[in-house]
This record gives structure tokens, sequence and C-alpha cells, in this order.
């Protein structure tokens, strides 16, 4: 007995900990990417409805051509 734990129910306890410890890391490592992809996606959508990157930011007087989305008959 090692501190008053059997060796089975220590694999166990030890298992558990490592998958709530990847758990925990993935988790963390995603919360940083969703952020990013909400400003990638609006500055997106905003470039294309004529908005430029500017101090202060505003619309241009001329709108940015539309890329139109080709989807394929079949």
């Amino acid at each position: 007995m090692v501190l008053g734990y059997r060796l089975p129910r220590m694999k166990k306890l030890m298992k558990g900990l490592v998958v709530i410890g990847s758990l925990v890391l993935v988790l963390g490592s995603l919360s940083s990417c969703i952020p990013l992809a909400a400003g990638a996606a609006g500055g997106y959508f905003m470039h294309k409805e004529g908005y430029r990157l500017q101090s202060p930011v505003k619309k241009s007087e001329k709108p940015a051509p539309r890329a139109e989305m080709v989807v394929p008959e079949g």
C-alpha cells in the first residue's frame, strides 16, 4: 500500500487526473482561437460592405467589388 491506496485504485486515480488535465489544456487553448476567428469574420464582412481600416473607421464612397460564390450543379 502506498499512502493508504491500493495499486489498482491508484492507477485509476492517475488515469482520471490525466484525462481531466488533458481536457483542461485543450479547452484552454481553444478559448483563444474563438475570439480571433470572430474578429476575422467581422473584419471580412465589414471589408465586403466597403469599410476600410482607417483612423477613424469609416465607409468609403465606392463599395468594394463583391465576390460571387459559384455553386456547381449536379
